[in-house]
C-alpha cells in the first residue's frame, strides 16, 4: 500500500544549532561584557519562480520565517542565518500536483576593517530542498553544501539608524539527490548534483531601546543545482523577499 514517506532529518539545522548555541553561551559567560550579541526573528513574503523536475511555480507572497544572529567581538563577528521553511504552492500535473519545501542555512565569520567597516567572510553554507509528489507517492530530496564568501557593509546614517549591505555567495555546492518512493522496500535512488547560490540584501537597522531594534530590508536569492553527470536541471530558484526583523540584543 503506497503511503506518504516522512521526510528526511534536515541534518544542516545542526549547523545553525552550533551557531546559536555559540551566541546563548557568550551571552551567559563572562565573555558577553566584551561581545554584542544580537537574536533576529523575523519573516518574508517571496516574490519569484521555482522550478524542479516535476514543473515550476511562482511563490506568490507566501510568507517565510528568517532567523539572524550575530556574536561581535571587536572586529570580528560570527553570522548566523536562515530560512528555515519555505513552502511552494501545488504545481505540475493539475490531477497529480507536486509541491516542495526550501531550507536554507549559513554560518559565517566576518573580518571588518577598522577604518571602512566593510567586512570580508567565509563560512558554509547549505540548502536543503524536497519535492512531495502525490501518486505515486514519494519524495526527492536535494541536499548540497558549500564555502561561502561574503562581504559586508555598515554605515551609520544616524545615532539609531545603520544601513546594512551584504553580497554573498556559495559558488560551488555540492550534494545529492535522493529518489525515494511511497512503498514498503522500495529501493532509495541516490545521484549526485552541482550547482551554486548567490544572495544580496540591504536593510534598515532602527534601534528602538538599547536592547531591541527593528530591522527593515529586501534580500535576493538565486540557487540553481544540477545533476553532476548530465548537467539536466534539478532545481532553480529566484526570488525577491521584502522582510521585517525584530532583533534582540541580549
Amino acid at each position: 500500500m503506497n503511503s506518504k514517506p516522512k521526510p528526511r532529518r534536515e541534518s544542516p539545522l545542526i549547523l545553525f544549532r552550533f551557531v546559536l548555541a555559540v551566541g546563548i553561551a557568550v551571552a551567559l559567560t563572562p565573555l558577553a561584557a566584551r561581545a554584542d550579541v544580537t537574536l533576529g526573528i523575523g519573516g518574508a513574503p517571496g516574490f519569484g519562480k521555482y522550478r524542479d523536475i516535476d514543473g515550476s511555480a511562482a511563490h506568490g507572497g507566501r510568507p517565510a520565517p528568517i532567523v539572524d544572529l550575530d556574536v561581535r567581538a571587536g572586529l570580528l563577528e560570527l553570522h548566523g542565518e536562515s530560512i528555515p521553511y519555505q513552502a511552494t504552492p501545488y504545481y505540475g500535473d493539475p490531477f497529480n500536483p507536486s509541491t516542495a519545501r526550501l531550507s536554507t542555512y549559513a554560518a559565517t565569520l566576518r573580518a571588518y576593517d577598522r577604518g571602512t567597516r566593510l567586512a570580508f567572510g567565509i563560512g558554509y553554507g547549505a540548502i536543503l530542498v524536497t519535492t512531495y509528489r502525490n501518486e505515486p507517492a514519494g519524495t526527492l530530496a536535494s541536499e548540497a553544501r558549500g564555502v561561502r564568501l561574503e562581504l559586508h557593509h555598515r554605515t551609520p546614517i544616524s545615532a539609531h539608524t545603520t544601513f546594512e549591505l551584504s553580497l554573498g555567495s556559495e559558488p560551488d555546492l555540492h550534494g545529492a539527490i535522493r529518489t525515494t518512493l511511497g512503498i514498503e522496500g522500495a529501493a532509495v535512488l541516490t545521484d549526485t548534483i552541482a550547482g551554486a547560490r548567490f544572495d544580496a540584501s540591504a536593510l534598515a537597522v532602527v534601534g528602538a531601546t538599547r536592547s531591541l531594534s527593528f530591522a527593515y530590508g529586501v534580500r535576493y536569492a538565486n540557487t540553481t543545482l544540477r545533476f553532476a553527470r548530465s548537467n539536466a536541471l534539478v532545481v532553480r530558484d529566484a526570488e525577491i523577499l521584502p522582510f521585517a526583523e525584530v532583533r534582540v540584543h541580549l
